[in-house]
């Protein structure tokens, strides 16, 4: 049967063959099968790990392991299959074995060494020791993990959000044992540098006022940058907050905004760390006590006179960027080229006009070319004089009229858009009362092109004349008002930020209940309701600019209304047809029937479509479906409650009181 070495089985229809080395039967095709694998050894079970087995192969304790992860950006993940338990902590195995490979560990180890060390010799009493360790104490630097988490500076701008955040909160933060004077202040001179090129480069955008703190959003670099910052009260410690966690997260926030700031103020060719006037600190200034390039020369110069050349040398070379020379002397040639196509465009309509007007111009001129000596030697009459100035008034009117065509251009309606950021409150002189927040005022009013002053100004009082807009959040006004300048509350500032155009501070005035304060952030295509004032609001941006806001954002306005009046306009038509063809009423009651009765099946085929289409849909896809719909189904449900109340307040059946609640009568 095994003489040829190979046979067949009639029973199970396979080919078989003999092997020489184990006397049994083996399968052709067996050589080709994997080999089986042992349990743990593939999927999950390699790709994670917990968080004591990432303890013991790292040999760090738990709040070394917990900061080195922060420090690094390693968090923990959630497996498809729990192979230890739900109640376990998961990380990636490629993230653990990115950590074994830090400087940061031997760093952490030395700190514990010298730990142990200080308690030593407090223990046994040794003060020279213990003086010569704390010199020794182990440093680190974070400055490798800044260029390893963020290899662009874009990819720091997106992320500036949270650093951001922690920043401006630890910067009204009171210091305590746990949370040292010195952070308290560096956080302080870090939100001030960063607010410092926000309002030097008009780069901030919205601003909102809620319950948490003040909003803001700034364009740095074509990247939208939100964050956070608290009111100016007196904040107290939770005890419920592990503050180690977040002086971890702040550790590497305070190296990342250092880069960031230095990278931010070289692009604008400002000396970094910026110079600061310690007298205008002392007045209570904050964003204004930074120094500009020019002015930091002057006042360095003045200050003594044994280090006025190398300081002024130093200060001069900082402030001038040779690369951002380069970029202002490309924009000048690329300006003065424009400029010359666009005198040569004047050139030849202007000569094209004079030819249509002239037709026997150039014969004219022929004829004068004989004469033109005699011309020029003779004097000039008065009446010549005239006639010329004459002329010289004319051809400035048509430059004029040829200037007005550029008017309506896209790209100088663009820019306009775009110089509200720098411009919107560059002819208003504010003044601040004592009662308003000093502190955003300033950053938000100095970002789009104001002046400001308050009590303690250098040289300058509340009787000033140049003040034209005086904030105050009082009930009325204490003194006598003045009739040359504009008595408003804080949020018309805000308001007018938010609208890009200055809202008439009718609504805004001393005394009088403030409209609704509406957020910026909100996108109102996606929520389906329009508050009452965002409509006003655009309609001031309307007048401003010649176009709405709502309709740039793809808002439909009253769209339901439209198809209506639509409706009635082609059944108002028909109307005028049927009475020129002698169809009176009954007809016209026929016709119209006839209409509703064709809309009504056309929208009964389509529901049975849809309906249709959604029964072949994969039980997947169609659970997505049901999904979006009843999605819908509450957002309509939340516009038709909001458009009731609105309803009932318009009409007088509830009110507002006093807390902001609304009351039913």
């Amino acid at each position: 049967m095994f003489a040829g070495g190979t046979s067949h089985c009639p029973l199970f229809e396979q080919r078989l063959t003999w092997d020489s080395t184990v006397p049994r039967l083996v399968h052709k095709n067996s050589g080709r099968m994997g080999r089986r694998l042992k349990k743990g050894n593939a999927g999950n079970a390699v790709n994670y790990i917990t968080r004591n087995q990432a303890l013991k192969r790292l040999q760090l304790s738990l709040p070394q392991f917990r900061k080195l992860c922060i420090l690094k950006g390693v968090y923990p993940r959630q497996p498809k299959k729990f192979l230890k338990g739900r109640d376990k902590t998961y990380y990636l195995k490629k993230d653990i074995l990115y950590l074994q490979h830090d400087p940061l560990m031997q760093k952490f180890r030395d700190h514990e060494i010298w730990k142990r060390r200080v308690k030593k010799a407090k223990g046994k009493n040794m003060p020279h020791e213990l003086a010569a360790l704390k010199e020794r104490r182990p440093v680190y630097s974070l400055n490798h993990l800044v260029r390893e988490r963020y290899p662009t500076f874009i990819d720091a701008i997106r992320d500036l959000d949270d650093p951001l955040c922690l920043a401006f909160l630890f910067a009204r933060m009171p210091s305590n044992i746990k949370i040292h004077a010195n952070r308290v202040e560096h956080c302080q001179q870090l939100a001030q540098e960063f607010q410092y090129y926000v309002v030097k480069t008009n780069a901030l955008r919205k601003v909102f006022l809620s319950v948490k703190g003040i909003y803001y959003q700034a364009e740095i670099f074509g990247q939208s940058v939100t964050w956070l910052v608290p009111y100016q009260f007196t904040q107290s410690h939770v005890k419920n907050v592990d503050y180690k966690v977040m002086l971890s997260f702040l550790e590497f926030y305070e190296v990342l905004l250092s880069f960031v700031n230095f990278k931010l103020f070289n692009t604008i060719g400002v000396a970094y760390p910026p110079v600061i006037d310690t007298l205008k600190v002392s007045r209570g200034e904050s964003l204004t006590a930074i120094q500009d390039p020019a002015t930091s020369t002057t006042t360095v110069a003045t200050a003594t006179t044994t280090a006025t050349t190398a300081t002024t040398t130093t200060t001069a070379t900082t402030a001038e960027d040779p690369l951002l020379k380069e970029q202002k002397e490309a924009s000048k040639a690329r300006i003065q080229s424009l400029n010359a196509a666009l005198s040569a465009i004047k050139k030849d309509g202007k000569a094209a006009k004079n030819s249509e007007s002239d037709p026997d111009s150039d014969e004219d001129s022929d004829d004068d070319e004989g004469d033109s000596d005699e011309e020029d030697s003779e004097d000039e009459s008065p009446e010549k004089k005239a006639n010329e100035s004459d002329d010289d008034e004319a051809n400035e009117a048509d430059g004029e009229d040829d200037m007005d065509v550029f008017k309506d251009d896209e790209v100088s309606v663009l820019r306009k858009k775009q110089e509200v950021y720098s411009t919107l409150f560059k002819d208003c002189v504010f003044w601040l009362g004592r009662e308003v927040p000093k502190e955003s005022l300033e950053f938000v009013i100095l970002s789009f092109g104001g002046t400001i002053y308050w009590d303690g100004s250098a040289g300058v009082t509340e009787d000033d004349e140049r003040i034209t807009h005086q904030l105050v959040d009082r009930p009325k006004i204490l003194g006598v008002e003045k009739m040359t300048r504009e008595y408003v509350q804080p949020q018309w500032v805000y308001d007018s930020i938010n609208a890009r155009v200055r809202i008439p501070t009718d609504a805004y005035a001393v005394g009088k209940k403030l409209p609704p304060h509406l957020s910026p952030f909100v996108d109102d295509t996606t929520t389906g309701y329009i508050p009452e004032y965002r409509l006003q609001l655009d309609e001031y941006y309307k007048q401003e600019y010649g176009e709405s806001l709502l309709d740039s954002k793809g808002i439909v306005v009253n769209e339901a209304s439209e198809d209506e009046d639509d409706d009635d306009d082609e059944e108002f038509e028909n109307e005028l047809a049927a009475e020129k063809e002698g169809k009176y009423e009954d007809d016209r009651k026929g016709a119209a029937k006839r209409n509703r009765d064709a809309k009504a099946l056309a929208k009964e085929d389509e529901a049975e479509q849809l309906e249709t289409a959604e029964a072949l849909l994969p039980n997947k896809k169609r659970r997505i479906l049901q999904q979006i719909k009843y999605g819908k189904k509450m957002k309509a449900g939340e516009i038709s409650k909001l458009e009731e109340k609105k309803q009932k307040l318009t009409t007088g059946k509830a009110k507002i009181n006093q807390e902001g609640i609304i009351e039913y009568k």
